[in-house]
């Protein structure tokens, strides 16, 4: 046994009782017959993390190479998926899953969405091979339906996480925020992305603008958009409390005069609040490559009142 269990721990395996508790019959392998092959096949698709995989599914080492694991691999391939060793990394149980019963009815089902990108979407969110259709997805596309969201293929295709997001928890709540920045449906349909956006940030954003009296709802989409791609408030305050010399505590409770308030918008809508808005933060250059921290660029608007 001592050397079965050495094998194991030279392969990074630190759940050994856990392993042997739930498949005993590993035991029994042969190193040089079975286990290695196994694990030299697995290295061979790019999976790095042997051990991690063997800790969280020992049963893949009980699998056949010929019947079940190269079959799960070309039928991967097949649709369209490039990064096998990522795949199996990030989701090693596919491996145990039946192409018949399971990964064949999910990637039906993305289909009948309108869904065009199987592969790609695999290859960025594998875990979606490992959700219930009946519990999970179609509550989803439902709940999209109802929102009235028109083109859920196109949908999925640029933004597959949101098929991970709770209803309850991350979507609704997002999508009403959405809602009180002005953003509509058809928008929103067409940036996805914005219901993955940070609940927390669109609530400290929006009091902080609306404190500074400028009018959300009237800003214009574009800059809307970037602001909810990019938001950093906070390393935005600290800015300005650099340069306008205000306190930072004053500025993120907004506990300024109205003088001090026009004076932050003045500032913001001024050729120095522009560069700030492309720094990334500390003293790094003006760039007009850098990503902008967003909430500067966006309050450099003709709303904002001066």
């Amino acid at each position: 046994l001592q050397p079965k269990v050495d094998w194991l721990k030279s392969q990074g395996v630190s759940k050994i009782g856990k392993i042997i508790d739930s498949g005993p019959a590993i035991l029994g392998f042969s190193v040089e017959d079975n286990l290695q092959p196994k694990v030299d096949w697995l290295k061979s698709q790019g999976v790095s993390k042997v051990g991690k995989i063997i800790d969280s599914n020992p049963a893949i080492l009980s699998l056949s190479i010929e019947d079940n694991l190269q079959p799960k691999l070309d039928w991967l391939k097949s649709q369209g998926v490039s990064k096998i060793g990522k795949i199996i990394d990030s989701l090693p149980a596919i491996l145990g899953l039946s192409i018949e019963d399971n990964l064949q009815p999910k990637v039906d089902w993305l289909k009948s969405q309108g869904v065009s990108k199987i592969g790609k979407i695999i290859d960025s969110l594998p875990a979606i091979l490992g959700l219930s259709i009946e519990d999970n997805l179609q509550p989803k596309v439902d709940w999209l339906k109802s929102q009235g969201v028109s083109e859920i293929g196109k949908i999925i295709d640029s933004f597959p996480n949101i098929l991970t997001y709770s209803v309850e928890d991350n979507l609704q709540p997002t999508l009403y925020a959405l809602y009180d920045w002005g953003f509509n449906i058809s928008e929103i349909e067409n940036t996805p992305m914005f219901l993955g956006a940070s609940l927390k940030r669109f609530s400290e954003t929006y009091w902080w603008l609306t404190n500074l009296e400028i009018e959300v709802r009237d800003i214009e989409y574009g800059r809307k958009k970037t602001i909810i791609q990019g938001l950093k408030l906070q390393m935005i305050i600290s800015r300005i409390a650099i340069e306008t010399g205000m306190e930072q505590a004053s500025l993120e409770t907004l506990d300024l005069s109205m003088t001090e308030r026009k004076q932050v918008v003045d500032f913001l809508a001024s050729e120095e609040g522009k560069k700030i808005a492309y720094k990334r933060g500390g003293t790094s250059s003006v760039n007009s490559r850098s990503c902008p921290t967003l909430l500067g660029k966006i309050m450099l608007l003709d709303k904002a009142k001066r």
